[in-house]
């Protein structure tokens, strides 16, 4: 029995075109640095009545100057209406991405709109690439750190393959990439991503299939992987002006009770995401702790049956189809069927499949996707069991 949980984009038209480079020249006023951590902390008075989420991240792309990403599991041309009356851009982008299901990350130079487990991980992810370049046991050359460590920014155009924006990435870098395979078709939306470090595009390009890297050939290649489930990254603390280390941990673990550390040599180590770091350095100041974003429950998902479906689905495999239900936002569906059964009737979840849908119900949406390939379903809560249609009958004596 197969179980798919995996996620594809839905919702935008997908067709074949040539690839630009992802190293095109980017558009030309986004912030950076300081400016950028002050401008998402600015407040934002702005009004969209439906208009769908791409659409908002553009407005405030030209308006506040600040690059947006949004995750390729997002959908991007769900109708929806958001209004802002001088609430910081930061809290405005954090509730604009729970209405998705999503969280943000601020990476960088780039507020990144995820899936949460993607987004709290992602910081860190690029933090612990950018460590072990300076790993001992890496054996990168100093002048080859140097070289991995020159920041640039990352563009590409709508209908760009990631793949290639990847590949390019690397040509950039002089880079080899083991694993390009692990990187299904898919076609992006333009994004752009400012003065970024390598680690921080590659990370914000691989996560979106939860996907990291790591060095190779001394720093001359990377390998593509699995995220891992934890991914922590342990850095020193100073203790409370006026108390010892182990005071410090103590008052720390009051206010921050998940949190994972140990006092060593007048030191606190702290085992945890960049934003657990950022809290307890908050908490060291003296301020209050915030709630931990990455923490929050996910809203509570629409009912199946309210769920609808509009946009093209043009020539991707039906396999594609179901594993892009799985993402909370297209129904979170967890799809059941015996593999052998299928092929025994004949049937391929690979053929490619072209809807036009349109306020189409998940019954609508399956039984065109489904139906041409003799494919029958039936939905348990958000399970789906799939079955021949017409199962073969063995006659045999």
């Amino acid at each position: 029995m197969i179980r798919l949980r995996c996620c594809l984009w839905i919702g935008l038209g997908l067709a074949c075109g040539a690839v630009s480079s992802a190293m095109a020249a980017p558009p030309a006023g986004f912030l950076t640095g300081n400016a950028f951590r002050k401008a998402i902390e600015q407040p934002i008075s702005a009004s969209w009545d439906n208009v769908d989420l791409r659409a908002i991240a553009q407005g405030i792309e030209a308006t506040k100057h600040v690059s947006i990403v949004l995750d390729r599991r997002l959908d991007p041309t769900a109708s929806r209406s958001a209004h802002a009356v001088d609430e910081p851009l930061k809290a405005f982008l954090e509730r604009l991405a729970a209405e998705s299901n999503a969280l943000p990350s601020f990476i960088g130079n780039t507020a990144y709109l995820g899936p949460p487990e993607t987004a709290g991980k992602l910081r860190t992810l690029a933090a612990l690439r950018s460590q072990e370049l300076f790993d001992k046991t890496a054996a990168i050359p100093e002048f080859r750190r140097i070289e991995l460590t020159r920041g640039i920014s990352l563009h590409w155009d709508d209908l760009d393959r990631p793949r290639d924006i990847v590949e390019r990435l690397a040509g950039e870098y002089a880079l080899s990439v083991e694993g390009l395979e692990r990187l299904p078709h898919d076609l992006w939306a333009a994004a752009l991503l400012p003065e970024a470090s390598l680690a921080e595009a590659l990370s914000v390009a691989l996560a979106q299939f939860d996907l990291t890297f790591g060095w190779v050939g001394h720093g001359r290649g990377v390998r593509i992987e699995d995220i891992p489930a934890r991914v922590t990254i342990d850095r020193p603390h100073d203790a409370i002006r006026g108390l010892s280390a182990s005071a410090s941990l103590a008052r720390w673990k009051e206010a921050i009770p998940d949190l994972d550390a140990r006092a060593e040599t007048g030191k606190v180590i702290v085992t945890g995401t960049i934003e657990m770091h950022e809290r307890v350095e908050h908490v060291r100041r003296g301020g209050r702790v915030a709630e931990n974003p990455a923490g929050k429950a996910a809203p509570k998902l629409k009912p199946l049956k309210l769920q609808r479906y509009t946009g093209t689905i043009k020539n991707i495999p039906a396999s594609a189809l179901l594993k892009d239900l799985a993402a909370p936002e297209k129904g979170q569906l967890t799809f059941e069927y015996d593999p052998a059964e299928l092929k025994a009737a004949g049937i391929e979840l690979d053929k490619l499949v072209t809807l036009e849908l349109k306020n189409a119900t998940i019954e609508e949406l399956l039984k065109s996707a489904l139906g041409p390939l003799g494919v029958a379903f039936e939905i348990d809560d958000r399970t789906v069991r799939l079955k021949p249609a017409n199962p073969k009958i063995d006659n045999s004596p």
